[in-house]
């Protein structure tokens, strides 16, 4: 707009923005935002999701390095381990062993037959969640 310093009733151009304008971009800006934190809070539950999988994996390879699986005539004897939770705080290692004998027709083979269960779990004395459990099936000969 071209005013002349001579005209009296001179209307400037607005400044600032106006009231729906700045509503308008509250709401963008907060959807945005909503948006971004919950992307966030998921990324963190995953994260700490991942950091208690390897703590339990890292506490399974410790329990196997200080109770090694080995071959026996007497696996029930041999490779029960009592609840350990030295091995890292908050965690805690089992491992028990048990016949097979249940449904087998066979029964020179189910008298050798096994199930071995090792369990790393967190949680009060391992009284908590469990989340790594191996089984193996163990055969005597």
């Amino acid at each position: 707009m071209n005013c002349k310093l001579t005209t009296v009733n001179c209307k400037l151009p607005p400044k600032g923005f106006t009231l729906i304008e700045i509503l308008l971009a509250v709401v963008i800006l907060g959807t945005v935002l909503t948006g971004l934190m919950q992307a966030f809070s998921q990324n963190l539950g995953v994260f700490m999701l991942s950091r208690r999988i390897h703590a339990l994996q890292e506490v399974m390879d410790l329990g196997n390095l200080e109770y090694p699986f080995k071959f026996t005539n007497d696996p029930v004897a041999e490779l029960d381990v009592p609840s350990d939770s030295s091995l890292k705080d908050g965690y805690t290692y089992e491992r028990w062993c048990e016949e097979l004998d249940e449904g087998l027709d066979n029964a020179a083979v189910a008298e050798n037959l096994y199930l071995v269960t090792t369990l790393a779990s967190y949680g009060a004395g391992g009284g908590g969640n469990e989340l790594c459990v191996v089984r193996y099936v163990y055969y005597k000969k």
